[in-house]
């Protein structure tokens, strides 16, 4: 059975990974936007090209 010496150890490295995993899904939701935001500007655009034809 673990000591509670190993279940805080074991905590800690689960607390570590997740505050990993936070950032790395905070920055695919910010690169996701950045890419929507994009394609919605470029679809503008040839929405407005259309028009002047």
């Amino acid at each position: 059975m673990a000591t509670n010496e190993e279940w805080e150890r074991r905590l800690s490295a689960v607390e570590r990974e997740l505050a990993d995993v936070r950032r790395l899904a905070a920055g695919a939701h910010e690169d996701a936007g950045d890419a929507k935001s994009t394609l919605r500007n470029h679809g503008r655009l040839i929405n407005g090209w259309g028009e002047q034809i």
